[in-house]
């Protein structure tokens, strides 16, 4: 019997999750004749998939981080494409291209992936890749201020995220 109900349960939920995906295609196709069949697939197959996946990674952004964190990664922004331009028209860039690794203080989950994707964002840096305990980043120079840099955008990512870091004991970034 229990096992019955759960199936009611869950046909409601597909039924929901496929006219609320249904409307979603509609409008985006104008309800097009020939998106109709297309549509129909997708639709069924998404809403089955949505339900059946288990779920990913769920967070919650402090507005006050996210105040916080926008004009700083801003200006960062800034100050590093000014820099990348410098180098490029300069006739002398002094490039010293290094790896980095960079011992996350981060929780798992989605702050490391969004700390990832900003470091790539940000002009002279790119994340090449990761692990549990760190993160592999080129960077066209090793400037002495690199590893604090990295820590303040680790800082403003764990306020943006709420996530507790893991002890300062842990080790930074090291020149491999």
């Amino acid at each position: 019997m229990i096992l019955f109900a759960d199936h009611r349960h869950f046909a409601r939920r597909l039924l929901r999750r496929s006219l609320e995906l249904a409307i979603i295609w509609l409008v985006l196709t104008g309800a097009a004749p020939d998106g109709l069949l297309p549509g129909l697939i997708v639709v069924i197959s998404a809403a089955v998939a949505s339900l059946l996946l288990p779920p990913g990674y769920s967070w919650v952004w402090r507005p006050l981080g996210l105040l916080r964190f926008l004009p700083f990664f801003m200006i960062r922004s800034l100050l590093a494409g000014f820099d990348v331009a410098r180098r490029a028209f300069s006739p002398d860039p002094r490039l010293a291209p290094t790896l980095v690794t960079f011992r996350w203080r981060l929780a798992e989950g989605p702050a490391r992936v969004f700390f990832a994707n900003a470091v790539s964002l940000l002009p002279g840096t790119l994340s090449v890749g990761f692990d549990r305990e760190s993160l592999e980043i080129h960077s066209l120079d090793r400037s002495p201020g690199l590893e604090q840099e990295l820590r303040r955008l680790e800082t403003r990512i764990d306020e943006l995220f709420k996530q507790e870091t893991e002890s300062a004991t842990r080790e930074g970034a090291h020149e491999r």
